[in-house]
């Protein structure tokens, strides 16, 4: 629980579309996996095919925001 000083960014803004990245985004977050769906959408490009990528995890465990930043790199 965030103590009360400190405000949940997500409490005004819902990241249903990951068009942009969400305030208090935190690059850090999944960088791993961020960096492999990275690769794997530079391969994809290379080689002229589409491929699929499911997002799956708890709420509030970042998945908007990798989307987000997977979509600039788009």
């Amino acid at each position: 629980m965030l103590s009360p000083a400190i405000r949940n960014p997500f409490l005004d803004i819902k990241a249903d579309h990951a068009e942009g990245l969400p305030p208090g985004d935190v690059p850090e977050l999944h960088r791993d996996i961020f960096l492999r769906c990275k690769d794997s959408l530079g391969q994809a490009r290379q080689i002229g095919q589409g491929f699929g990528l499911i997002m799956v995890g708890e709420a509030g465990s970042g998945k908007s925001h990798l989307i987000a930043r997977l979509r600039q790199q788009v």
